[in-house]
């Protein structure tokens, strides 16, 4: 845990406007109610009590640390909403590297210009691009303020949303083996087993339905006793004040059978048991479609990882070298450029798509109730 929290607060060290602020924030998206509130509750709870400890020491480069927890009830819209501020932080660092980098190049190409090596038209095409670069940055930036505005109105922090950051790391990357949707997954899904309970009590009440036509018998036996005057009774032949009885009762039907109450608990039995059906095929729909999202998207980031962001990289580092040893011209350069960039960016919205996918599968599949998670 220390370790994370110093991770976390590390990364807010670079981030000027946090530093403008008299307190970093430390904004975490976790199922703090809900049914698997028990899982995250003592998680964030340590991470605060490390953060009073920091604080208690100074804090971080003299200022204190503050974390706001997003309650996303393990849903993934919510969760979805940290994954966009997540991206947006990537498409930012991704677009000031690259600004970086055309600024680099565009001094050492004015030099070379200076030299005699370079065409001016070669300049021109390294300050376009720069100057491309460089909106590119600025829209960026824009895209992680409007995902900053959001976190914090959704964790009532509007005031120190622009010192927000996503600490959370990325879902590191699984393997799915799985064949296809199991009954079981089917079966533990709350809306499935809200409709099986329909079904249950539908029953029941067709049982009772058709336990009005039973013909309950009674029979009894009665004993009263009772006091009597008693210059009355003498030689009268009254008797002692005791009576007994027995009495059987025996329902008649006269034409009526409760035909009515039978049908319509049949009917409902019926309705409760079609859309049971219905439910359950809606889910195997939704969690096999969910599945093959979850999958699709862990192939496509998994290639990424694997070989077109390695590859570019390589492509792209043999260009610079190659462009300042004078064996290739300006525009492969800016090709092999924009072809990095536009992998990097692309890259980072597939681990986005992934991450989505995969809070949307474990929603779908996650247990409840007594059930372990």
């Amino acid at each position: 845990m220390k370790k994370i929290i110093c991770t976390i607060a590390a990364a807010l060290l670079p981030c000027g406007a946090a530093s403008a602020q008299d307190a970093y924030v430390i904004g975490v998206s976790a199922a703090m109610t809900g049914p698997v509130a028990p899982n995250y509750a003592p998680v964030v709870e340590a991470m605060k009590a490390y953060l009073e400890h920091v604080n208690g020491r100074g804090g971080v480069s003299g200022k204190p640390v503050r974390v706001v927890v997003l309650d996303d009830q393990a849903q993934p819209s919510r969760a979805a909403t940290n994954a966009k501020q997540l991206l947006a932080q990537d498409k930012v660092d991704i677009a000031r590297d690259t600004t970086s980098l055309f600024e680099g190049s565009l001094r050492a190409a004015e030099l070379r210009l200076k030299a005699g090596d370079i065409a001016r038209a070669d300049v021109a095409r390294l300050r376009v691009d720069a100057l491309r670069a460089l909106n590119d940055a600025r829209a960026a930036e824009a895209d992680r303020r409007r995902a900053q505005l959001v976190l914090g109105y959704l964790i009532g922090a509007e005031a120190q949303a622009m010192d927000i950051r996503a600490a959370d790391s990325w879902p590191p990357l699984a393997v799915f083996d799985v064949v296809g949707v199991a009954d079981e997954l089917i079966e533990r899904r709350p809306d499935v087993r809200a409709a099986r309970s329909r079904v249950e009590a539908a029953q029941k009440a067709r049982d009772l339905a058709r336990g009005l036509r039973t013909r309950d018998v009674t029979v009894g036996a009665q004993f009263d006793h009772y006091p009597i005057n008693p210059s009355y009774a003498l030689g009268s032949g009254a008797g002692n004040g005791n009576t007994y009885g027995v009495f059987m009762s025996i329902p008649l039907f006269a034409r009526y059978y409760y035909e009515g109450e039978i049908r319509r608990a049949e009917g409902d039995y019926n309705a409760a048991l079609e859309a049971l059906d219905k439910v359950r095929a809606q889910a195997r729909a939704e969690l096999s479609r969910t599945l093959s999202d979850l999958q699709a998207a862990a192939e496509r980031l998994r290639r990424y990882d694997e070989s077109l962001s390695v590859e570019a990289r390589k492509a792209a580092d043999a260009v610079e070298f190659a462009y300042k040893n004078g064996a290739i011209g300006v525009m492969d350069l800016l090709d092999a450029r924009r072809t990095l960039r536009t992998i990097q960016i692309d890259s980072a919205t597939a681990r986005n798509d992934y991450s989505k996918a995969l809070a949307a599968w474990e929603a779908g599949t996650r247990r409840f109730g007594s059930e372990e998670q």
